[in-house]
């Protein structure tokens, strides 16, 4: 089973926790609490997050969107990490719209309302993005895809943006 570092923001703790109370019995994961990010060197984060194992080539990032998850920096910072090699494959990379979000269920994605390193992702083909589920195969079954796409699909990898450097609407 693939490991899951799971992003989110931290407006989104309740599906923080409801993803744990739904899944964490059958899939093993880590996160980092928002308030335990720090307010400044984006670079050094991402390096210290695969130092410390959270990212590695068997990981899935995982990112939990909610309405404000597109103006958070601590979840720009993590997608980066996520997508940086550091000289190895990349982590495998799960978009996920949450039941809050204005665009959950819908057939499009309106890439102003996604962290834009997420929306130019999608449009490169490195990554999907799919509505909340409590499906332990469905998600199963996303996990596998993700590590799939992170090897036949690297070449496809936007990642030269500027780290947000504080969050937008805080």
């Amino acid at each position: 089973m693939p490991d899951i570092f799971l992003i989110y923001d931290s407006a989104d703790e309740y599906w923080r926790v409801r993803f744990d109370d739904v899944f964490a019995h059958e899939f093993a994961y880590r996160f980092v609490r928002p308030d335990a990010v720090p307010d400044e060197g984006g670079e050094f984060y991402g390096r210290e997050l695969h130092d410390k194992g959270y990212l590695t080539p068997e990981t899935v990032a995982l990112v939990l969107i909610g309405p404000k998850t597109y103006s958070s920096k601590k979840v720009d910072w993590e997608v980066a990490a996520a997508l940086d090699n550091g000289g190895t494959r990349p982590a495998g990379l799960i978009a996920v719209r949450l039941p809050s979000h204005e665009d959950y269920q819908k057939t499009s994605v309106n890439p102003r309302r996604i962290p834009q390193r997420i929306a130019d992702n999608l449009r490169s083909g490195y990554i999907k993005i799919f509505d909340w589920t409590e499906s332990h195969r469905e998600l199963e079954s996303r996990l596998y895809g993700a590590l799939r796409d992170a090897k036949s699909r690297a070449h496809l990898i936007q990642n030269t943006r500027d780290l947000l450097e504080r969050d937008m609407f805080r």
